[in-house]
């Protein structure tokens, strides 16, 4: 693959949405450039001006038409879903890292996510507390520190990210209990059934999306979390021992996870900032979720914009990785378009 695709250049903070498309334009022209028609089955008709693939026959091959690819690949400001980009994945041939490549620059959900990953030049992530795994021990010692100095009545240090400083800003406002270990339920077991109902659409279009990322959980110490706008837990799938844990601090179905009952926590933030986010150990505001990590990404109503839900992965905060982040917003983002076609069907 050249050097225009490389996806380490994509990623800059300094990244534009201008340079985001050049670089999809010259991306999706190296992949098509390096295949022939018989590498995807199609006869050959001719002498080709230049290799590889032409743009009409991706289409072909992809279901799109002609011009609608041309107008994708040269760069127009055209919505895609992630299942249009699975499907042109495989047609070009791409492997995991190129098809992770892909992603981020036909969705810029993801490629703006990836640039708040990178780095900045304080040394911190925006989304993540860590910038690698070496990270994890150090970080989260800090961070336990910081918590417990600012639980004593000292301002937030400086170098917390300013998302969790002002959250546990609000938290402590609203009465928040830093001690606290457990998760509170908003509903008790036996009415869960009606917070589901008023989920139909929501639990019915992200299904197929939970168990995608539950087989990847299943003996990776990950839990799957789907939680409605009010942050109650309505599904919840993941590997038995790891459920297990979750369940001795009532981390459960009908658990509450919103900031007024459980202060900054994943998904609670989430849903009052609008924005995805990862956090570990103590950067939980209470007690019982020092020990976890959790990644969550808003899910927005696909008419309305307003947010009707949040997606979540949580582990042991040992388990925390940057990447997770992305393949959370792409999930998050595929149970909206499943969700806008199940109504475009209706």
């Amino acid at each position: 693959m050249s050097s225009q695709a490389d996806p380490d250049h994509v990623t800059t903070p300094e990244s534009s949405d201008a340079e985001r498309r050049g670089n999809l334009r010259a991306f999706l022209s190296a992949c098509r450039s390096r295949l022939q028609p018989k590498d995807v089955d199609l006869p050959r008709h001719g002498h080709r001006r230049v290799p590889g693939l032409r743009r009409e026959e991706v289409a072909e091959l992809v279901g799109v038409s002609s011009d609608w690819y041309r107008w994708f690949e040269s760069g127009r400001s055209i919505r895609v879903s992630p299942q249009f980009v699975a499907r042109l994945g495989r047609v070009l041939h791409l492997d995991a890292f190129e098809l992770r490549t892909l992603y981020q620059l036909s969705l810029p959900e993801l490629y703006d996510i990836d640039i708040a990953l990178q780095p900045p030049l304080a040394g911190r992530p925006v989304l993540s507390p860590i910038a690698s795994p070496a990270e994890i021990e150090p970080v989260a010692r800090d961070v336990f520190s910081a918590r417990e100095r600012f639980l004593s009545g000292v301002a937030v240090p400086a170098h917390i990210r300013p998302r969790i400083a002002n959250s546990w800003v609000r938290s402590r406002a609203i009465g928040a209990d830093p001690l606290r270990m457990t998760v509170p339920a908003i509903t008790l077991k036996d009415e869960l059934v009606r917070f589901r109902s008023a989920n139909t659409a929501l639990l019915s279009a992200a299904a197929p999306v939970l168990a995608g990322l539950a087989s990847l959980a299943l003996d990776s110490g990950f839990a799957v979390v789907m939680a409605d706008a009010r942050g109650c837990i309505i599904d919840m799938r993941g590997e038995r021992d790891v459920l297990r844990r979750l369940s001795s601090i009532d981390f459960e179905p009908g658990g509450d996870l919103s900031e007024a009952a459980c202060g900054t926590n994943a998904i609670g933030t989430t849903i009052t900032d609008g924005r995805p986010l990862q956090l570990m150990g103590a950067e939980n505001f209470c007690e019982g979720g020092s020990n976890l990590s959790c990644t969550a990404a808003p899910i927005r109503d696909p008419s309305t914009h307003e947010i009707i839900g949040a997606l979540d992965v949580t582990a042991d905060y040992r388990r925390i990785h940057p990447d997770l982040v992305s393949l959370v917003v792409q999930s998050a983002v595929e149970i909206e378009e499943r969700l806008a076609a199940s109504r475009t069907r209706a």
